[in-house]
């Protein structure tokens, strides 16, 4: 029925601004590694041995994050074709030829 299309709708379009802000975080947090591992590399010596370290924890970090901002994108591409189809169950309520005496009630 049209509430239930309009609550599908209203949760998807949620769903999908939360998805698309977890994707711009984890690519915030890959461009903050990237710039420290830029910076490391600019002054890095291999005799340092915290400097070692450092570079190898950056290294795994950056993997890390890297399967995060998959996952957050993957989510992402899900919560768009959740909304897709959505509003496509939504649109089919709205059709004034079709709904008229649903929309006057709803």
């Amino acid at each position: 029925d049209l509430k239930t299309a309009r609550a599908e709708l209203r949760a998807a379009k949620e769903t999908a601004k939360e998805a698309a802000a977890a994707v711009a975080a984890s690519q915030r947090r890959l461009y903050d590694i990237r710039q420290r591992v830029s910076e490391l590399t600019r002054s890095f010596n291999p005799r340092e041995h915290n400097q070692v370290e450092e570079r190898e924890r950056l290294q795994r970090e950056r993997e890390v994050a890297q399967g995060a901002a998959a996952a957050a994108k993957s989510a992402y591409d899900r919560a768009r074709a959740t909304l897709k189809d959505a509003n496509a169950a939504f649109a089919a309520f709205t059709d004034p030829r079709r709904n008229m005496p649903q929309l006057e009630t709803g």
